[in-house]
């Protein structure tokens, strides 16, 4: 590889300006000639710069375009030897051959006249497309008058100009034809926005909003969340979640809108776009349902509370029936009499389990530092009776303080064991409880090594009356109370299983305590 490959463009152009001031130092010095001007002779010190100059030089006929001498970064720009470049014309290597106003310029020049400076269009020998700079200056050359070009190849340059140019003229009209209201921040104020954003702030131009500082947009119940924001961006913040916020139109009326911000360079300085989504009809939307849901749950929790009664009485005198008559009731009056007493019995705990499920958020929970070992000792206490039953063999590790309600939590820990022992399969059962942190979070996890389920189902599970399996007792409602009781403190539940192979359910719970570790 050459050195004037390995140069840096930066060096280049300073080898390059290095030997156009010799050329004009020794112009400046050279003895006058018999003719009106001067040129330089290169010759001696001159030429060796010439050949040992890292940019592509050539010399040539100013008349005839012969090409007369080439240095070694020619050679390696053009493609041709050193051998095929005399006898070649300077035209030669033009894009366009014979270039009459070219012609024209080279010829038409004095002597010693720097005549060219400017950007040409070449094509080596494999034919690719070269663009250059070229400055160019008479000179004597063995006491022939001449001509010195130096080229700088910038055609990787200029495309990557072109590209770039290429590139912001999309991003523009991205930017512009975006439904999303974009605007860009510099030093707090807005240097830019969007059709979209003119439309959303009720703008008539964007010329309108040029210059405002953002909380002249934003309302005044979120000016505190936007110097925050701006404050984490002058910090060194990268990008920063999305925020819901209240921005004011022009006309002073208030629009809800999600804020997505991150910071970027926007002409050479640091700037923030923000990207604004009008989200007042989702906003809406979302009032309405939670509405919707406040009544439903209502109606349940009405319901449920309407049918007990009824029940109840149904209950009790499908009861006294067997105890006073069941002996005289034979056959199939027996066996009727057996379906009423059970489905009561199931409707009974089907409206309980209801009264739960609605009842969970009807009041607010009452969340606290919660010692996990502590719950979990009172649910073992209280399934211990069944566990004995069932043979189950519970353990668990050391378990975390987390900030819980505790009744909500015992009643997620509850069904969950209760699961187990409900879906225990032939073999002596095994209930590990255990917990491990990620994060600000606990994840708290119960497996077993019973019947299992199929991945497939590992959603559906948690819907309401979804019973995937109808030999054993259930409402269908146990794991649909933990997912709400879970979800409804900003935690996820799952479940990993295999049929056959028992099932490990999983949920996060936010800890108490960063510095306090699980207790044994």
């Amino acid at each position: 590889m050459s050195d004037y490959q390995r140069m840096s463009r930066d060096e280049l152009i300073l080898a390059a300006r290095e030997f156009e001031a010799a050329l004009d130092r020794a112009t400046a010095q050279a003895p006058e000639q018999s003719s009106p001007s001067r040129t330089l002779d290169l010759e001696g010190d001159s030429l060796a710069q010439f050949e040992q100059c890292p940019q592509p030089m050539y010399i040539f006929d100013p008349v005839t375009l012969e090409i007369l001498k080439v240095n070694a970064a020619a050679v390696t720009l053009y493609g041709y030897s050193a051998d095929e470049f005399p006898g070649m014309k300077i035209s030669d290597i033009w894009s366009e051959r014979g270039d009459a106003a070219v012609l024209q310029q080279i010829r038409s020049r004095p002597a010693s006249y720097l005549y060219y400076r400017g950007l040409r269009r070449h094509r080596a020998k494999s034919g690719a497309l070269l663009e250059v700079e070229i400055v160019g200056q008479d000179i004597l050359f063995h006491g022939r008058r001449a001509r010195v070009g130096l080229v700088m190849d910038v055609t990787e340059q200029n495309r990557a100009i072109r590209q770039l140019r290429e590139s912001e003229e999309r991003y523009r009209q991205l930017v512009e034809l975006s439904p999303d209201a974009i605007l860009i921040l510099s030093d707090d104020r807005i240097t830019f926005a969007n059709g979209a954003c003119v439309t959303l702030l009720g703008a008539s131009a964007p010329e309108d909003l040029v210059g405002k500082h953002v909380l002249e947009i934003t309302h005044t119940d979120y000016h505190e969340e936007v110097r925050e924001r701006l404050r984490q961006f002058r910090a060194g913040a990268r990008s920063l979640p999305p925020s819901v916020q209240k921005k004011l139109r022009r006309d002073g009326t208030v629009v809800d809108v999600e804020v997505m911000a991150a910071s970027f360079t926007h002409k050479g300085m640091r700037a923030t776009q923000a990207v604004m989504r009008d989200i007042t009809e989702r906003r809406k939307a979302e009032e309405e349902l939670a509405r919707t849901n406040a009544d439903l749950e209502k109606f349940v929790l009405v319901a449920s509370h309407d049918l007990q009664e009824p029940l109840r009485t149904t209950a009790n005198a499908a009861l006294l029936l067997d105890e006073r008559h069941g002996e005289k009731l034979v056959g199939d009056a027996k066996e009727l009499l057996g379906f009423v007493v059970s489905g009561v019995m199931h409707m009974r705990r089907l409206i309980d389990s209801l009264l739960v499920f609605s009842g969970i958020g009807a009041k607010p929970a009452v969340i606290a530092a919660t010692d996990c070992r502590a719950v979990l000792t009172d649910v073992l206490a209280h399934l211990r009776a069944v566990i004995e039953e069932s043979g189950a063999i519970v353990d668990y590790g050391p378990l975390p303080v987390v900030k819980a309600d505790p009744a909500q939590l015992e009643q997620v820990l509850m069904n969950l064991i209760s699961n187990a022992i409900k879906f225990r399969g032939g073999g002596a059962l095994q209930i590990q409880v255990e917990a491990h942190r990620d994060d600000s979070d606990w994840i708290i996890s119960v497996a077993d090594n019973g019947i299992g389920i199929k991945p497939a189902y590992a959603d559906k599970i948690f819907e309401m009356f979804e019973r995937l399996d109808t030999r054993y007792p259930g409402t269908g409602v146990g794991l649909a109370i933990c997912k709400k009781i879970v979800e409804s403190n900003n935690g996820r539940i799952w479940v990993e299983s295999q049929e056959g192979r028992g099932a490990k359910f999983s949920f996060t719970v936010a800890a108490a305590d960063v510095s306090r570790r699980p207790n044994a």
